[in-house]
């Protein structure tokens, strides 16, 4: 097989990372209008309409397709019929630089004991990179908090919540009975107004067992000095995403430890040809260049199986970088909080970079109590204080695993963990 055809098998299975639809004709429930009593809204319908709006049960595609059961705090909720996953419209959450609350009130509980959110989000404002909360609450009001990072100005692409504060009124959540849902914008240093994007929110089950992925940025000569030996003593895998114009470079892993490497289990994954950050790449053709070269590189050296996979340089993404890594790689990594249930979208997978021992165990705390996956990378392990960070963070992933509470996962088989919605 020549190396265009093996590329271009790699390319067959891709997904679409979300849908813009065309703009729809059909007539939405319309805006939700400011209360003059209170900074809340309520629907604008007749109590004939009202009646025979059916009961609000579960989250999903048609959650935004009306507004009964809605509130809104300190901004304006209203129908946007231009971009939508599903349906005919999705929610366009107008705010200002204190951040508004979208409150979704449902009729009948819905369980998260091992579940979290996925939303499908944009913004035409400066929220682009920054953050969505969203709280799970209970019959008594007791507050379970998440966070996520809105990637997109334009285009919904769908991300996951983690975990940011179980415990907001420091009393335990009902997870097993959540009668509402709430989305804020997190606060931005920026005055005036933006318009923040909602469409499709579903509840994410996490797998029975709670998994840990270890991976590696940049192909530092450590991933092959310390990391593999380290990790070998638990047999851990791990992929190690590299930049194809350096290897061999000073400190860079050269073709022999790469191939040591993949013998023992390791994917060799894509960290563009020359750690170039695309979103600040204006030319389609360039980040293109950056992000075919190196898995033609991969391709022609032996790792096609790790050429599926990509790390954004330094976690930086767009709706441009994006639709390109897609057509070329079934995953991408990037920054972003942990734990989440799992991966709803496979080319943005949240990881967590060179992470603290006390970071990773509380975060292994939660994963264990409430469920999911948690993705942990590091850079050079050169310094002795990075070094003793990682033994001491695969330690305490060893001391979990070794009592059955997680699981130790390569990166490739997220895939076959990606989401199904309940």
């Amino acid at each position: 097989m020549n190396n265009t055809e093996c590329c271009r098998r790699l390319t067959t299975r891709r997904k679409l990372v979300a849908t813009l639809c065309g703009s729809s004709l059909i007539s939405a429930t319309g805006c939700l209008s400011f209360n003059s009593d209170k900074n809340s809204q309520t629907p604008q319908t007749n109590s004939e309409e009202t009646q025979k709006e059916p009961p609000r049960i579960g989250l999903g595609a048609d959650t935004f397709e009306r507004f009964s059961g809605l509130e809104v705090v300190d901004g304006r909720l209203s129908p946007d019929t231009e971009r939508h996953v599903t349906g005919t419209q999705c929610a366009a959450l107008e705010t200002g630089a204190d951040g508004a609350w979208l409150h979704i009130s449902l009729d009948e509980p819905m369980d998260f004991s091992n579940a979290r959110l996925s939303c499908y989000l944009a913004t035409d404002g400066t929220s682009a990179g920054k953050y969505l909360y969203a709280n799970l609450s209970d019959k008594d009001g007791n507050r379970f908090r998440t966070r996520t990072v809105i990637r997109s100005h334009g285009e919904l692409i769908q991300v996951d919540f983690a975990i940011v504060n179980p415990q907001v009124d420091n009393v335990a959540v009902d997870l097993e009975n959540i009668t509402r849902v709430s989305f804020r914008p997190g606060p931005r240093d920026q005055s005036g107004n933006e318009v923040v994007y909602l469409d499709s929110p579903n509840r994410v089950v996490a797998p029975d067992t709670a998994k840990v992925v270890f991976q590696f940025d940049d192909g530092n000569k450590t991933d092959y000095t310390e990391g593999l030996p380290y990790l070998s003593q638990y047999d851990y895998p791990a992929i190690t995403y590299v930049n194809t114009n350096t290897i061999g470079d000073t400190g860079k892993l050269d073709q022999r430890q790469l191939q040591e490497l993949k013998e023992k289990g390791w994917l060799i994954g894509s960290h563009t040809a020359d750690h170039v950050d695309l979103k600040k790449l204006s030319d389609t053709a360039e980040i293109e260049r950056q992000v075919r070269d190196a898995q033609e590189w991969l391709v022609d050296h032996g790792f096609t199986e790790g050429a599926r996979h990509f790390a954004y340089p330094y976690n930086r993404i767009d709706e441009q970088a994006l639709s390109v890594v897609s057509r070329f790689h079934d995953t991408g990594r990037v920054w972003g909080w942990q734990p989440i249930a799992r991966p709803s979208n496979l080319q943005v997978i949240p990881g967590e970079g060179d992470p603290t021992p006390t970071k990773i165990r509380e975060v292994l705390d939660q994963v264990i109590q409430y469920g999911g996956v948690v993705s942990i990378w590091y850079h050079s392990l050169s310094k002795d204080e990075s070094l003793r960070n990682f033994k001491a963070v695969v330690d305490e992933v060893r001391e979990r695993e070794r009592v059955g509470d997680v699981d130790v996962i390569r990166h490739d088989e997220l895939e076959s963990l990606a989401s199904s919605t309940k």
